[in-house]
């Protein structure tokens, strides 16, 4: 049961970052004034992208109800302040090792990804059509990703001191 009711959270979670995506595409559309014969398609898609939004936030709202009725002991608040740090609290040594291998491996992983990215965008400028706004959004992520790391890791030196 344990692995169903991550992969039903973690699905949802996928779900609320698609339909975000989708919201914000469909509202770019509605903002570069679409053609008059394109209107219709393009308010659909953002009713659409709306509804799909609100759905998978119920749909996550769910989940995560159907998540603190099997594990009681290990509950999930969306509306805290902040609820990963709550249930990250709430977890046995075991668990938190596995969530501390989890997100090292995520940092190198997206090290990595970073790195490919960014040099897919500087080739796609070199030999296209250069844009500079997507280069310093990825750019900027890359180097928050390193500065919260850097900051975490100084946090936690300072609290084994």
């Amino acid at each position: 049961m344990e692995k169903t009711s991550f992969k039903l959270l973690y699905s949802t979670s996928f779900l609320v970052v698609v339909s975000l995506m989708w919201l914000a595409i469909a509202w770019g559309h509605i903002k570069a004034g679409p053609p008059e014969e394109q209107f219709r398609y393009v308010t659909i898609n953002l009713v659409l992208a709306v509804l799909s939004f609100v759905l998978t936030g119920v749909a996550q709202y769910y989940a995560v109800k159907i998540h603190n009725k099997q594990f009681p002991d290990r509950t999930y608040n969306i509306f805290s302040p902040d609820p990963q740090k709550e249930y990250f609290e709430q977890l046995d040594e075991g668990e938190k090792y596995l969530t501390y291998q989890a997100s090292f491996s995520v940092f190198r992983k997206m090290t990595f990804v970073f790195f490919f990215v960014l040099g897919g965008l500087l080739c796609y400028g070199a030999f296209v059509q250069f844009h500079i706004v997507p280069i310093l959004l990825v750019g900027g992520l890359w180097l928050t990703m390193y500065f919260i790391h850097y900051s975490e890791g100084k946090k936690q030196y300072q609290m084994e001191s």
